[in-house]
Parts: C-alpha cells; sequence; structure tokens
C-alpha cells in the first residue's frame, strides 16, 4: 500500500469523514497557488520596504526639524528590521522533491504553520519596529511648536494620532484574521493525515 493509498484509506474509513482525500493534483494545486501567493505578497512588501527605506533617507537628509530627521532614520531603521524579519519568518519553505498526497500534504501544513505564525506575531516583527519612529515623526511639530487647545493645529494633532492608532490597528487585525484563516486550513490537512 503506498502512503497515498493508506492516507485515502484511513481518511474514508474515519467515521466523521465527509469528504473524499483530493487528488495529487488539486493538492499540489493549493500548495502552488499558496507558494504563488505567499511569494506576490512578499514582493510587494520587499518593493514597499524598498520605497519607505529611500523616502524617508531623503526626508532625513532635507528636513531642518531634528526631530522629525531623527525620526526618519528611525522609521528607515524599522523597515530595514520588518524586512529582514519577513524574510526570515515570512519566506516561503522550500518545496523540494515530492511524490504523492502525504509528503504534499505535510509540506504544505508546515508552509501554513510558517505563514499562520508569522501573521499571528505580527506586531512584535513588523508594526512595533515602525511604531517608534512614527510616533516621533507625528509628535516631533508639536513637541517644536505645541498647538493651543481647541485650535486647528491642535485638532490636526490629535487626527494624526488617531490615524496612526487606527491604521495600526487594523494592520494588526487584520493578520489575526488572516491567521486564524491559515488555522482552519492547517485543521482541515489534519484530519485529513487522521488515522
Amino acid at each position: 500500500m503506498t502512503p497515498e493509498d493508506f492516507a485515502r484509506t484511513a481518511w474514508q474509513s474515519a467515521p466523521s469523514a465527509a469528504a473524499a482525500m483530493p487528488s495529487l493534483d488539486e493538492v499540489r494545486g493549493r500548495s502552488d497557488r499558496f507558494r504563488r501567493t505567499i511569494a506576490r505578497r512578499n514582493a510587494i512588501e520587499y518593493a514597499a520596504g524598498a520605497f519607505v527605506i529611500a523616502a524617508f533617507s531623503v526626508i532625513a537628509a532635507l528636513i531642518p526639524l531634528p526631530l522629525m530627521r531623527i525620526a526618519s532614520v528611525m522609521i528607515v531603521a524599522g523597515a530595514i528590521i520588518m524586512l529582514v524579519q519577513l524574510r526570515r519568518r515570512g519566506s516561503n519553505l522550500d518545496a523540494g522533491a515530492q511524490a504523492g498526497v502525504l509528503p504534499v500534504l505535510v509540506h504544505q501544513r508546515a508552509a501554513l504553520v510558517r505563514q499562520r505564525e508569522a501573521l499571528d506575531d505580527v506586531f512584535a516583527w513588523y508594526i512595533a519596529p515602525f511604531l517608534p519612529g512614527m510616533v516621533l515623526f507625528f509628535a516631533a511639530p508639536v513637541l517644536a511648536d505645541p498647538p493651543a487647545i481647541g485650535t486647528e493645529g491642535f485638532y490636526r494633532a490629535v487626527g494624526s494620532f488617531v490615524a496612526l492608532v487606527a491604521i495600526t490597528v487594523g494592520v494588526w487585525r487584520l493578520n489575526k484574521v488572516a491567521a486564524r484563516d491559515l488555522q482552519r486550513q492547517v485543521e482541515e490537512i489534519d484530519a485529513l493525515l487522521a488515522d
């Protein structure tokens, strides 16, 4: 009995089985689509990170306000940390040589777990490296020339802070939702692999 036959028999004989073991082509197709999605996402993140590094390097060189210059350098450092962590935590696993449903499922499960963990921990490696620089960047003009309460400058500063918090929470929430979706896919594979 091949590993594929074993997995198919185990899945079909399980009392809770509601679906047949997918074909090798279907499993490979899902795995390939997932790999392409991760590769495309990472390419966009690398391009965005490069843009942030370039833009804030120019700002750091040209802007006269010292605190904003420091904040720009901190944002560049945050982008570099994020890109290194994206490579370390969020790159695709090496597909290697695979034959049969089980090896592809095992590989796909490992790839899903890797991406789920990266998304679940996104605050630590993606958001946090940017926060100190972004907070200082928005706070620098206020610290240099504090606006009186109730003035247009005051409300503009409050609005900027609220927007920064909303974007931060939104990015964190979206990644948490995506992590939960990947966990559901891991559980589907676990059901297929169960005895």
